[in-house]
């Protein structure tokens, strides 16, 4: 049997030291590598906001402001008798489709607004037609 003691003469704590600085490295790497990926999904959700909110100007200043005009041609059209009945519901039908685009392009641009501010960190709430506030918060994604 033998009693054996390590002898620390030599031993000037390279391997802690070692290990320290390659967690030091890996903490650095890691962190950097979330704040390249935050950075790129603000910048995501900012350029869908964009696109979103160029669309639901396009909507409102090419259709949506000349819907009062169809609706007063079409009804003119009917009383005067150079339109029948038919040619009024299609009218009317255009502009409920119409409205209906409008709402949805209005609902689409809050809910990009909202991922913008979810991807920087911040609560965003609105009230949804039924009058119910909702609140979004960031959801973080796991790729697979």
């Amino acid at each position: 049997f033998g009693f054996s003691i390590p002898l620390l003469v030599f031993d000037k704590g390279q391997g802690p030291i070692a290990k320290a600085t390659a967690q030091v490295q890996a903490d650095t790497l890691a962190l950097t590598a979330e704040t390249s990926e935050a950075r790129a999904e603000v910048e995501r959700a900012r350029l869908v906001l964009v696109r979103r909110r160029e669309a639901l100007t396009r909507l409102e200043t090419g259709v949506v402001r000349r819907v009062p005009d169809l609706r007063r041609m079409a009804e003119a059209n009917y009383r005067e008798g150079t339109g029948d009945i038919l040619e009024l519901l299609d009218a009317m039908r255009s502009m409920r489709d119409i409205r209906i685009a409008h709402v949805q392009q209005l609902e689409m641009a809050k809910l990009a607004e909202g991922d913008v501010l979810a991807a920087v960190g911040q609560e965003s709430r609105s009230v949804c037609p039924c009058g119910i506030f909702v609140t979004r918060r960031r959801v973080r994604r796991t790729s697979s």
